[in-house]
């Protein structure tokens, strides 16, 4: 089963995100969920997930940030 981590400022977005999508018909567990960068960043160094979705527009730190330093930190991992 893959992993897949939600991260959005908006709490009903993530609680939409479970509900509406049947994740484990198409092979995913959501393994976790975060309401802002930082804590998107752990969590994604904990829990490894396969797949991030991401709000674009958060406080403090983007959604396209985000994305860069985990592939940052993906990259540096396979070295």
């Amino acid at each position: 089963m893959y992993k897949a981590l939600i991260v959005d400022d908006e709490p009903s977005v993530i609680e939409g995100l479970r509900i509406m999508i049947p994740w484990e018909t198409v092979g995913f567990e959501i393994c976790a969920d975060a309401r802002n960068a930082q804590d998107a960043l752990l969590k994604a160094e904990e829990y490894r997930p396969h797949l991030v979705i991401t709000d674009i527009r958060m406080p403090f730190k983007s959604g396209l940030e985000l994305i860069s330093e985990i592939k940052k930190w993906i990259w540096l991992m396979s070295l």
